[in-house]
Order: C-alpha cells, then structure tokens, then sequence
C-alpha cells in the first residue's frame, strides 16, 4: 500500500485558514490532502475553510494551486447540504449539478485526481420512482469528469442499505465513476435498535466489508475514522471506536488497493487526533503485513 497516498481532509482542523490547514497537514509528513469545494462549512468543533471555485479570481486561483504544491495527490469534496442531486425542482437540480461540475473543474486545476460527491434523495418518493435518474446524473457527471481525467467518487450514506447502494455503483457503471467509502457512514446500514450492541457492531463490521468486497475495483476513494462505542457518533480518532480496522486493512492489502484514503475527523484536539490517527494506520498496516496475518 501506497503510504503517500493515505492523507488528511483539511475538515480536520475546524478554525484554521484553508492556507493555515494545508500547511499543517503538510508539516505532518501527509503527501495527500483533500480540499472542501464549499464555503461556510461547520461541524461541531468550528468553521470549515474552503472555496466557491467559479468565484475565485484568476490570482486567487493559482494562489490556491501555490497552496497545495507540496502534496502528490489531491482530493476534491463537493458541496453537499443544500445540494440536492436528486429533487423535483429542475432549477434547484442545474445548479446543484453546475457545483459538482465545479468541483470537477476545481480537481483538474489542481491537478488532481479525485471529487467525491454524495447523492441525495428525492423527498416524497420511493427510491424507485427516481433511481434511474439518480444513475443518469451520475453518468452525466462521469462523462464531464473523464473529458478532465478526474474520477468521481459516490460516497456511502445514501442509499443507505448495502444492496442498494452496491447496486447504484454497479447500476451508474462508468468508468470514471466509483464508490467513496466513508467508513463510518456504513452505520446507516445498520437498524437504530441494534447500535450499541455486539450484534449492531458485528453487523456494522460485516456491512463494511460487504459493500468493499462486493464492489471491488469499484472502490475508489475512503474517508478513515472511527466511531465511538457509547454513541456511535462519526469522525473519531482511529483505534477508540468500533471499527475492525484490523480486518479492513488486512482486506485492503490483500486486494491490492491503492488508491486515495483520507482522514476526516471532527476531534476538539485537531493536530493531535490527526498524527494519532496516522500513526494507529502505520501500526495497522504494519500489523496486517506480519506473516501471522497474511
């Protein structure tokens, strides 16, 4: 496995200045970032920082390109609250669709390799009723992300169950559109009455590696965190929660994967949650390598 390509979402550290968060994560030793594609950005520790691509000026554009020069690879997250892919509003629908495309158009610049998106549903509905469109427009994103040789990664969440969500990825199947494994997202598979219990874990860990096994080269990007035992709360220091990392990363090497992984945490001690988090993957990997474990 690639180590350079294990790398940090810049959402790691709340209240610091997109230039301030790449800069950090640099120092740490990460030879991969992944950039919010969204401005105003909040999760429970601060304010995100990030860029509306298509409003940024000409300079402030290659001042960003400037700012991530000493990462190998970059990733690209794009808006997602309030950007409904998927709605029966048709006016809604076009600009949430020109975001993504500017995300894509943002990675490209920055040379980089990866944008993830995540689908949204359409209120009201079945899933039935708007699955073939939820398809369409990830092809359609797909077709505009490959003229930029740029993948597109479908992060898990929505749908929420493993066969449905294995089923959009096979069912979009294009070559420039994959799944994006947010690990911790996978507890939505899981029914509310079962989580904080050994079964709800067991079928947490099961669903997890379900999804990546059934999908296979399809996987394309992971988001990596933990989450926590007492509230199954998301975006934990790795190694404190639930999550076989164990058993994922043993798979992972096993299968050959090397493609991105980035860290997204939402952790009050930021720096350090990060260069725990890394250093819990070196030991994973390491541990998964051992001749005992092969």
């Amino acid at each position: 496995m690639d180590i350079s390509k294990i790398g940090a979402s810049t959402a790691c550290l709340a209240d610091y200045s997109l230039e301030e968060a790449c800069k950090t994560i640099a120092s740490m030793g990460f030879q991969t970032v992944e950039l919010l594609a969204y401005a105003g950005g909040r999760h429970s520790i601060g304010a995100l920082a990030g860029f509306w691509f298509a409003q940024l000026t000409d300079a402030e554009k290659e001042h960003l390109r400037d700012t991530v020069k000493p990462f190998q690879h970059i990733a690209a997250h794009a808006p997602f609250v309030h950007v409904p892919l998927i709605t029966y509003n048709d006016e809604i629908q076009r600009v949430a669709v020109k975001q993504v495309k500017d995300t894509i158009d943002a990675t490209a610049y920055l040379r980089g390799s990866m944008t993830v998106i995540h689908t949204n549903p359409k209120p009201s509905f079945a899933m039935s009723e708007y699955w073939d469109e939820m398809v369409d427009v990830c092809r359609a994103l797909g077709d505009y992300a490959a003229e930029r040789n740029v993948l597109v990664g479908v992060e898990t969440g929505f749908p929420p169950g493993v066969e449905d969500y294995v089923a959009l990825i096979n069912s979009i199947d294009h070559q420039a559109v994959g799944a994006a494994i947010d690990v911790g997202h996978v507890r939505d598979s899981v029914p509310a009455g079962l989580r904080n219990s050994t079964t709800g874990v067991q079928e947490f860990n099961d669903n997890l590696m379900e999804i990546i096994s059934a999908l296979g080269n399809r996987v394309i990007h992971f988001h990596l965190h933990d989450v926590a035992a007492n509230n199954w709360r998301d975006h934990r220091t790795m190694g404190t929660g639930i999550i076989d990392f164990g058993r994922l990363f043993s798979y992972l090497l096993a299968s050959g994967y090397n493609q991105l992984m980035t860290l997204e945490l939402e952790e009050q001690n930021r720096e350090e949650a990060l260069l725990q988090s890394r250093k819990y993957i070196e030991n994973i990997i390491a541990w998964s390598e051992s001749p005992n474990n092969v």
